[in-house]
């Protein structure tokens, strides 16, 4: 997924970089370094054509490549949720359930030390368990933050194409050729609704998406399903004590 998002990123440049060119302009735009390095857009997708046809391109041409290089990220991050979708899913289900496990484990011994008579001495086999937890809970603290990382970055990037596109378009200087600059918004608009109709994102198959917002849920989650069975702990200390 890291390789997607950078390919997003150098497409998100290259559109950065139309913002240099100017329609109508032929020595401009064969001047330009964006339209002479049009080789280095195998980058960002395989949709290729001989490089001796892309230095005989206008503004226009750019953003229709750019548009078929943003359909082919869009099916391999398609590509990418339904063959890791659902692992995604397990995997963070069985961080979830670590996450509980081991609070419910640490309440609980916190609970037989307060409440035992004599109180119950912290020996060596009982701290092992605790470091173990301790030990669980950040490995899948750390998991948890790296997916959700990497479903930020992507989202981010997606994101920022409609950004791009929509400015290029509020941006746009009037030409002197109304027929290519026709052309070249028609091409911008078609891009803007692209990326913004389309939701990029890493899915846990279909579920929810991954990014930093999952992190939220399932720490309040977690919280309501701890705060249920520490009162349910409490509740039957209690009775054992009456």
């Amino acid at each position: 997924m890291k390789e997607i998002t950078n390919r997003f990123h150098t497409l998100n440049k290259y559109l950065e970089e139309l913002k240099e060119l100017k329609c109508g302009d032929d020595d401009d735009i064969f001047n330009k370094p964006f339209v002479k390095k049009q080789h280095r857009m195998s980058i960002i997708s395989d949709v290729l054509e001989d490089e001796n046809e892309m230095t005989n391109r206008c503004p226009c041409e750019e953003v229709h490549k750019l548009r078929k290089c943003h359909v082919y990220l869009c099916e391999k991050v398609d590509e990418y949720n339904n063959i890791f979708g659902t692992i995604i899913l397990l995997l963070l289900f069985v961080i979830t359930v670590v996450w509980l496990d081991c609070t419910v484990f640490f309440a609980s011994i916190y609970m037989l030390r307060t409440n035992s008579k004599p109180r119950l001495p912290v020996y060596d086999g009982l701290l092992y368990f605790i470091l173990i937890g301790i030990f669980w809970i950040a490995g899948a603290v750390i998991q948890a933050i790296a997916l959700a990382s990497t479903g930020e970055k992507l989202l981010k990037e997606t994101t920022k194409t409609s950004r791009i596109s929509s400015a290029l378009l509020t941006h746009l200087p009037l030409s002197k050729t109304p027929d290519v600059d026709h052309c070249y918004k028609k091409q911008l608009e078609l891009l803007n609704q692209q990326s913004s109709f389309k939701k990029i994102c890493v899915s846990a198959a279909g579920f929810f998406d991954v990014n930093n917002k999952m992190l939220g849920v399932m720490a309040a989650n977690v919280s309501s399903y701890l705060l249920i069975i520490l009162q349910f702990l409490t509740q039957k200390e209690d009775k054992n004590n009456d």
